[in-house]
């Protein structure tokens, strides 16, 4: 089973990345099967929540681990996807995670290790000479659009986010997270015709013919 994942934050300040970091939701798309696709959302402005960050995260953690449960009894493993999250999204769970008393930093890293995880930054940094600094969502999106694939545009950005979190615009928030997710997933959906083509233009054409094989 595929779940597609992003993670919005609050930071107070631009070098506060995982110091004074808040997250605000989480995302997520069940993967069911190509045609069936399910949305789950964990927003620190719900109800239930109430602005509590350590309740968000222990009712996210509670859902991934009964997801953990139910694809085992049917004996399959759970694929994470995302774009960055090996470098942001995971680890901020995790210190989160422990923060809140989820479990232990061993048994959260466990947790993690026994699924499979797919990153479309790391899978496409090769084509980009194995740099990050302009590798950004919006660029594959752009890649993907360029050949065809049915994708919309981001719908604002990570600032973006901060100023509709603080002006209370939460259905914005969501707007801009399921377009995240759903950008993901189609580029996920329609990786080899993908990475073949940015094969083609970082390799030559006889790669991204053996690639695409």
């Amino acid at each position: 089973m595929k779940l597609y994942l992003d993670i919005e934050t609050n930071r107070p300040h631009e070098d506060s990345d995982f110091i004074e970091e808040e997250i605000i939701v989480v995302g997520v798309i069940e993967d069911l099967d190509e045609q069936t696709k399910r949305f789950k959302f964990f927003p620190l402005w719900d109800t239930e929540i109430n602005n509590n960050e350590g309740k968000l995260v222990r009712e996210f953690y509670k859902y991934l681990g009964n997801v953990r449960k139910h694809a085992k009894k049917q004996d399959k493993t759970v694929v994470i996807v995302g774009f960055n999250i090996l470098r942001f999204d995971m680890p901020l769970l995790i210190q989160k995670g422990f923060e809140y008393k989820v479990d232990s930093l061993s048994g959260l890293n466990k947790f993690w290790h026994d699924m499979i995880v797919i990153d479309y930054e790391q899978a496409s940094s090769p084509f980009y000479d194995m740099r990050f600094k302009d590798l950004r969502l919006e660029t594959l999106i752009g890649k993907a659009k360029a050949i065809g694939l049915n994708i919309e545009e981001r719908y604002g950005s990570g600032k973006d986010v901060v100023k509709w979190f603080e002006n209370k615009e939460y259905d914005k928030i969501i707007k801009h997270l399921k377009a995240d997710l759903e950008a993901v997933r189609v580029i996920d959906q329609h990786y080899r015709r993908f990475y073949s083509t940015l094969a083609k233009e970082a390799f030559g054409a006889q790669t991204a013919r053996d690639f695409s094989e």
